[in-house]
């Protein structure tokens, strides 16, 4: 497992729609007249920042609060540019936060790693909770803002119901502590992120795991960039409350949420799931919320006995510890990480544990080693990466050896024998065909899945 030990200043492509000049919203303190719009004001410290509180805001009732925080290089004003005020989390007061620190070598303020930070933040939570009232408070990072939400969670766990990291991962120094359980945490990430490797938030969420946190969840995009995506975002604060509320009324709110499959990336089966199993077993929820639990819970677990069903037809006879060009490959991999949770995928799961276990065991024997060779012993580490790629394919960090494989297969300096070459390159093309043909038939799989 992998813990990120950087800040990453290395994450230098900012999120899309930052104002490219010096636009400034109307400035207004919160009140009773600050309300259906967004707009700028600053805290006790000096710091700016932007908001946004529904006009049906009841102080009595209070409502939740969700802090979003930037990425590298960006401001407070990153929020409402890629995320519309009013659509994004309706019901939430949302606010935006600058950095807690000014990088000297940019001018710009970041969420840095380290206690002083979070105590910064943390005194803005206080003085945002003397603002309205505040019912739950999440958080919701992008980039070097989702490290930082992770980190802020374990400095001041009661401070949050839940914490939402979007193309990020954990700090070496964030805290992972059994008072924190109460949590729910959200990764969310796109394998085609270039910035941050999808696969730091699959090693953070077995972080969360190995830590016995009851409630954690990788929303994972496939195809997807580093780019932000204010629904799938969304979603993800909607599992997090739904995981977490005592208000069946919001519990419910957050089911409707993420059953509408009309954003880009569709449904999250498994955080739907999740907060659809908790919903029909929760007191006070009405009959209506109740059967759309039910109905939920019902349609996801259709599908996935579905999915496992196209599997076990490809698979045959066969077993799941080779790759063989077949289409299983990628259904596997998308069945595992979407529907993990659901009955149909962990009676899957556990009936095929002794082949999932021996592929990882292929690649927790041999990563290592080939990324030890790959510059000084290339012929061995080509071989290696044969076999990590045949016997190991759901690595998450199979991608990065793929493409090492390759750029080593092209390199005419390395002595290698034709047919041995050959086969090497046969693996990768049986890899890639495998799981290309198996995201295409489970995308059509998925299409069935009627919430």
């Amino acid at each position: 497992m992998r813990r990120s030990a950087l800040c990453l200043a290395l994450v230098l492509v900012a999120a899309p729609r930052l104002a490219a000049d010096d636009q400034r919203r109307k400035a207004m303190a919160p009140g009773p007249k600050s309300s259906g719009e967004v707009f700028e004001w600053k805290f006790a410290d000096g710091s700016p920042y932007e908001y946004y509180v529904p006009e049906a805001y009841d102080p009595q009732r209070g409502a939740n609060l969700t802090v979003v925080l930037h990425g590298n290089g960006l401001d407070y004003r990153w929020t409402f540019w890629n995320h519309e005020a009013g659509k994004f989390r309706p019901d939430d007061i949302v606010v935006s936060l600058e950095g807690t620190q000014k990088l000297p070598s940019t001018g710009a303020f970041e969420f840095m790693a380290g206690r002083d930070s979070c105590a910064k933040v943390h005194a803005i939570l206080e003085e945002l909770k003397g603002q309205w009232k505040v019912n739950q408070t999440f958080l919701y990072g992008h980039s070097q803002g989702s490290f930082f939400v992770f980190e802020y969670a374990g400095e001041f766990p009661q401070d949050v119901a839940g914490v939402v990291g979007h193309a990020g991962a954990l700090w070496a120094s964030s805290k992972l502590a059994k008072g924190n359980h109460h949590q729910a945490i959200a990764f969310l990430h796109g394998t085609d992120d270039m910035n941050v490797r999808w696969a730091q938030s699959v090693d953070g969420r077995a972080a969360y795991l190995t830590a016995d946190y009851p409630l954690v969840h990788l929303r994972t995009l496939w195809a997807w960039p580093h780019a932000p995506h204010w629904r799938q975002a969304m979603h993800q604060l909607a599992w997090c409350e739904g995981m977490t509320s005592t208000d069946p009324v919001r519990v419910g709110k957050c089911l409707a949420d993420l059953a509408d499959g009309k954003a880009a990336g569709g449904v999250d089966p498994a955080a739907c799931y999740g907060v659809a199993a908790r919903l029909a077993t929760l007191a006070g929820a009405s009959v209506a919320d109740q059967a759309a639990a039910t109905g939920a819970r019902a349609a996801i677990d259709g599908c996935a006995t579905r999915i496992a069903a196209a599997i076990e037809k490809e698979l045959g006879k066969g077993k799941l510890t080779k790759v063989d060009g077949r289409p299983w490959l990628g259904l596997t991999l998308r069945f595992l990480e979407d529907f993990d949770g659901v009955p149909a995928c962990a009676a899957f799961a556990k009936k095929r544990a002794a082949e999932l276990a021996a592929v990882d065991k292929v690649t927790a024997d041999g990563a290592r080693e080939f990324w030890q060779k790959a510059d000084r012993d290339p012929a061995d580490a080509l071989a290696l990466g044969a076999r990590l790629i045949e016997g190991g394919w759901r690595n998450a960090w199979l991608d990065d050896v793929v493409a090492r494989v390759e750029k080593l297969l092209g390199d005419p300096g390395i002595k290698l024998a034709k047919k041995e070459s050959a086969r090497i390159a046969a693996v990768v093309v049986a890899w890639r065909k495998g799981r290309d043909d198996g995201f295409a038939d489970f995308g059509k799989l998925l299409k069935g899945l009627d919430l």
